[in-house]
């Protein structure tokens, strides 16, 4: 006889344990790409009150992106309250979305300045809304 070769059953077993295995890696190698981007991703891509009032020389006189909660609102002064959990900065605005009010959660966009011995912030931006959305 000739030389022996293996049959076509062995062949196509072989070739469908190949197929599975660089479906297996492929699928592996995509996991971890998916888990290695979503654990780089910023929880909250904003800061936070008290984050801030943590150490404020270093935000002063910069343009800051600030989530806090809406107290003391007063519409006579043009200011309120952007309050965390332990601290709050006074916040002076000229425009006020619609949803705006005590209580809310908001996002404060502007200059953290120093006046006086207080820390304020001068809004350019005042973003309302479900604060799991931010």
């Amino acid at each position: 006889m000739a030389g022996s070769r293996e049959p076509p059953q062995a062949r196509k077993s072989d070739a469908k344990k190949r197929l599975v295995l660089k479906i297996v890696v492929v699928l592996a190698i995509v996991i971890i790409l998916v888990v290695i981007f979503l654990s780089s991703a910023p929880a909250d891509p904003y800061d936070t009150v008290d984050n801030v009032m943590a150490d404020p020389a270093k935000h002063v006189d910069k343009e800051v992106e600030i989530r806090g909660q809406v107290t003391a609102w007063s519409q006579l002064d043009s200011t309120f309250n952007l309050t965390g959990e332990t601290h709050s900065i006074v916040v002076s605005y000229t425009y006020v979305p619609d949803a705006f009010a005590n209580g809310k959660d908001v996002v404060v966009t502007g200059m953290f300045h120093l006046k006086v011995s207080t820390y304020e912030i001068d809004a350019n931006d005042i973003l309302v809304g479900c604060s799991s959305r931010y």
